[in-house]
C-alpha cells in the first residue's frame, strides 16, 4: 500500500491548498488503485484507515470547496460516486482471496473548508447547530446505515479532533 502525510493527501492540485496540514502518515487510495493496473478506475477517496482493534475502516475525501461549491446536484452526485468506488476498491484491493474485513464498519468522512461558508444565512445555521444534533449534509444521509455505519461532514479540525478521540492519534505537524 501506498502512504503519505495528511498534507500530501490534503493537497487539490488545481487550487494549490491543503486542506489538512499535518504530517500523520495514512493510506493513500487514490495512488493504490494504480497497483490494479487498468486504464480506468472510478474516482476514489483520498484516503483509507483501517483500525483492527475497533474493527474499523475509515474513508477520507479531501475537498477545498466551500458548502456552497459542494452541495449541487452535480457535486453530490459525485461524492456519492466516490462513497461506492472507494467501497468497491477497497474490497478488490484489501480481500483477493479472502476478507477478514467484511464484517468491520465502515465509516465516510469528507473534510471540507467550512470556514468558506460565505452568506450571513449560513452563520446564522452555524450558531444553532452547534446545540443541535450532527447534520450529514450534500444528501448523503440515505446511505446510512445500509452502505456506511456513518457519514461526516466536517472540516480538518473536527477530523483530527475525531481521530484524537476515537483512535487516541494526534495530528501533529513538524515545525520547521
Amino acid at each position: 500500500m501506498i502512504e503519505k502525510p495528511l498534507s500530501k493527501l490534503s493537497f487539490d492540485k488545481k487550487n494549490k491548498i491543503i486542506v489538512c496540514d499535518y504530517d500523520n502518515i495514512f493510506i493513500d487510495l487514490d495512488d493504490t488503485k494504480g497497483i490494479l493496473k487498468r486504464p480506468q478506475i472510478a474516482n476514489t477517496p483520498d484516503m483509507i484507515y483501517i483500525n483492527d482493534e475497533k474493527r474499523e475502516i475509515w474513508f477520507i475525501e479531501f475537498k477545498s470547496s466551500n458548502h456552497h461549491s459542494l452541495d449541487t446536484t452535480k457535486e453530490k452526485i459525485k461524492l456519492r460516486k466516490k462513497i461506492f468506488a472507494g467501497l468497491f476498491l477497497f474490497y478488490e484491493v484489501f480481500c483477493e482471496k479472502s476478507c477478514l474485513y467484511k464484517d468491520y464498519d465502515k465509516f465516510y468522512f469528507i473534510a471540507y473548508n467550512k470556514e468558506k461558508r460565505e452568506s450571513y444565512e449560513d452563520e446564522l445555521l452555524d450558531m444553532f447547530s452547534a446545540s443541535s444534533q450532527r447534520e450529514i449534509e450534500f444528501g448523503l444521509a440515505d446511505l446510512k446505515p445500509q452502505f456506511i455505519k456513518d457519514i461526516f461532514t466536517e472540516d480538518c479540525e473536527e477530523l483530527k479532533e475525531l481521530f484524537d478521540k476515537r483512535f487516541n492519534i494526534k495530528f501533529t505537524k513538524e515545525q520547521k
